[in-house]
Formats: C-alpha cells, structure tokens, sequence
C-alpha cells in the first residue's frame, strides 16, 4: 500500500509539472525523439486512418444499431491515444484568452453538434461521432496554437504520400464496396467516393506544394519537383479510376484555384485565354467520350434527379421544417435517409448540417467556413506563399460538399481536413502576427531622433559659429 500511494503521489506531480507552464507548449520528453515535432503529422494521419481505411466490409445498418467489432474499438482506442497525447504533452491549463474568430466558431460548432446527441434519434451513434469531433477540434485547436508552418507542411506531404501509397495498393487490392462499384476504382475496402475525395484534396495539395517556391531543404516538408509530378500522375489516373464526378470537380476547382492565384497578375489574362483556348477545343473533340464518362452508363432520369440526390433533398428540407432550429440531432441524417430511401447521409454538406444541427449548427458551421475563407484572404493579401494552398484546399472541400456530406458530417477525412485547414491558417496568423511585432520593434529600434525646427537649427549653428577661435 506504501509503495502504491508513493507512486500515486508522483503520477500527481508529473502530471502537474507538465502543466505548470501554460505559455509555452511541452516537448515529449517521455515519448521519441521524433515525436516533439511529428505529432501535428501522426495525430490527424492517425485519425484518418482508425476512420476511413477498414479491412471489413460494414454495413450501414450494422453502424446505425451501435454495435461494436474489433475495428471500432480500434478506431475508438486511436482516438482515445490522440486526447491522451494532447492532454499530457501539448495542451496547457484553459486560459481566459479572446479566441479568434475560426476558433471561436469551430468550438461553437462542436459544441453545438455534441449537444444534439440529447435528442438525436441515434443516440449511440451520435455519441460516439460527436466524442470524436470534440478530439477532432481539440487537435485542431493545439495545432493552430501550438505548430509551426514546417509542422504544416509536413502535414501535407504526408497526406500526400499517404493517398499515392494507396492508390498503388488499388492497383493490387480492392474489394467493391458493392455490385455497382465493381469497375471503380478504390483500395482496400473503400468506398470510391471516398477515395475521390482524398484523391482531389491530395492533388491539389501536391500541385500547391510543388509550385509554392519554397526555399527549404530536401526533406519531410519539401521534395524534389520529380516526385511531385510521379506522385500527381499516379493520383489523377486513380482519380479518373474512381469515376466520381463529385470529386473530379472538386479538384479541378482547386487547381483552378491554386493556379489563378499562383500565376502572378499581369500573366494571369494571356494564360487564361491560352488555357481556355486549349481547354475548349480539347472538350470539342472529345466531347462524346468525356460526356459517356460522365454518364457512367446511368439513364437520363438518374442523370437528371443527380443519381436520386434531388428526391433526398426534398426529403432533408421536410425535416428541417419540422425542427428548423435545433435539428434532429448528430448522425440523424445518416438513418434517416437510410430509413427513406436507403441512402445513408444527406449527400450534401451544408443539408446534412442543416438536418443534424438546424439553424444553430449550421450557422455556426457556415461562419467558420467564412472565417476560415476570410483568414485565407487575409494571407493573400500580405502575400504569403501558403495563401492559394489553403483556398485552393477550401475550394475543393466545398466543391465536393455539393454532392457528399463529408465535410458536413463532422467526422470522417473531409472534415478533419476542413478543421485542418482552420488550423493551418491559425498557424500562418501567428507567424504574421509575430513577423509584424518585430517588424515594428526593429523600425522602434532604430527610428532616427525627431528633427528640430528650422529656426532651433539656426541658433544652434550660430552658437557653434561664436565659439569658434
């Protein structure tokens, strides 16, 4: 009993001493040494994977009854070891501090959805999605406070060699999500929708990337132009693979994106003519076969109700007139839809927040988009590099919302990334922030002393002139 109140006793002080200094952010000294800057990559790509790599088919239903296998409580242990890394490592006491505007909305947001479990008509599920989007958001807000730009950086690489990786394991192995999913492309138990997404968000990350002029060495944070262009080659054929439409217009939006606000000004008019030149007569000529790859041998009324996506809609706008304010609650839209017409989620982004959050989680969800969008052109306003990355990232996220309700559904890789966004922005506002403050302490350094009038200029030259031999 001595001996186990003794170390009771130091477990107290260690957890104490780490959080003494709330200013400054803890180094892992217990952990690796490649953990102290390493954790703002392998906590998200950690999290990603518990959630959307599976090695077991799952169904829909199975998911809605809360019924628990071996993949979910690994998925629950990862993020369980994310809060326990962050709470004993990074994160310091709470502080009454004015947050900024993305973090602000992005804890309301949470907040908000994590609320909605009290009367959602899921209840297991709901819980165990909004647990996760709390340690989504608590990672997201120690990166932003805590991260460095190279941290970033490191981020996106690895996300990038992440998806590459995986679209070589497609090559090899795949199981069809279903009998309609037999001839798209995916990996391991996937769905291809989304693979499309991570392969959109993955491309426009490797093209930002390779194009940013960045001046550091060779390394996790920068890579030769080479594997750049192998690794963009082999994702956009994996793209093309996975006959998404949704997830195809994501990326070329954020291409767009990236490119137009790369392209300095004055070149910005004859490369877009050229472009849309080039562009437009590469569509005539091969319009018949884009529009067949397009259709993906779907019949015009699927075509025209966007593969029964309208008919759902009617639906979530029925339900948000039943509760306009409050919402049916997290995860609602996912046995719902089920429940109607045997789609789970509302396969749209800003309607299933609608229908899970009503008008409270959406606003909440839209300003931080907003705030998020803002920050972004703030930074290109000063002209920082990672500016056209993060809109070109914001752009393919909404983008692909319009037919998935990933980045909407508070859990999964398009929301993750969109909190990672947030945070990256956070991370770029504290460099500025701190680069203005030297910028002015240095210009109060050497400011030169204040002039003298003309007529104190004059008598002291006259002074000087009288003592004079």
């Amino acid at each position: 009993m001595v001996r186990e109140s003794r170390w009771a006793r130091a477990g107290i002080r260690r957890v104490r001493a780490l959080w003494r200094n709330p200013g400054v952010a803890r180094p892992a000294t217990a952990m690796p040494r490649l953990w102290p800057t390493a954790w703002v990559t392998i906590l998200p790509i950690a999290m990603m994977l518990a959630t959307e790599y599976k090695f077991r088919q799952r169904t829909l239903a199975d998911s809605l009854t809360g019924e628990v296998d071996p993949t979910i409580l690994v998925e629950l242990a990862v993020y369980a070891a994310v809060v326990g890394y962050l709470l004993l490592f990074v994160i310091s006491p709470p502080q009454l501090r004015r947050p900024t505007a993305i973090q602000f909305f992005m804890r309301g947001y949470a907040l908000a959805m994590m609320l909605s479990v009290v009367y959602s008509e899921y209840p297991k599920l709901g819980a165990v999605r909004g647990a996760q989007l709390i340690v989504t958001v608590l990672c997201a807000s120690a990166i932003a406070t805590r991260a460095s730009r190279r941290q970033m950086l490191q981020l996106g690489h690895a996300f990038v060699a992440l998806v590459t990786t995986s679209s070589i394991i497609g090559v090899f192995y795949r199981v069809p999500f279903s009998k309609l999913q037999v001839n798209r492309f995916s990996w391991l138990y996937m769905h291809p929708v989304t693979a499309g997404a991570m392969l959109a968000l993955a491309l426009v990350l490797a093209t930002s990337l390779m194009t940013n002029q960045s001046r550091l060495p060779y390394g996790l944070d920068h890579w030769p132009r080479p594997i750049y262009l192998v690794s963009i080659v082999i994702m956009l054929r994996a793209l093309l693979g996975t006959e998404t439409r949704g997830a195809i217009a994501a990326a070329v939006a954020g291409l767009f994106v990236v490119v137009f606000l790369t392209v300095p000004r004055r070149e910005r008019l004859p490369l877009g003519a050229v472009a849309g030149l080039g562009g437009g007569m590469g569509i005539g000529l091969f319009l018949h076969p884009i529009l067949t790859y397009l259709a993906r041998g779907e019949s015009a009324e699927n075509l025209a109700t966007v593969s029964n996506r309208t008919e759902l809609w009617s639906i979530a706008f029925n339900l948000v007139g039943e509760r306009p304010v409050t919402g049916w609650g997290l995860a609602t839209s996912r046995g719902i839809f089920f429940d109607k017409v045997g789609l789970g989620g509302a396969h749209n982004a800003f309607v299933n927040v609608l229908v899970d959050g009503g008008l409270i989680g959406a606003g909440l969800w839209i300003l931080f988009v907003i705030a998020v969008g803002h920050g972004i052109y703030r930074l290109y306003r000063v002209g920082h590099r990672d500016a056209p990355l993060l809109a070109g990232l914001l752009t393919a996220l909404m983008v692909n919302g319009l037919t998935v309700e990933g980045v909407g559904s508070g859990i999964g890789m398009s929301a993750l990334w969109l909190l990672m966004t947030g945070a990256w922005v956070g991370v770029l506002q504290r460099d500025v922030g701190a680069q203005r403050e030297r910028t002015s302490a240095g210009v109060q350094l050497i400011a030169p002393e204040p002039v003298s009038s003309s007529r104190e200029l004059v008598l002291a030259g006259s002074r000087s002139l009288e003592r004079m031999p």
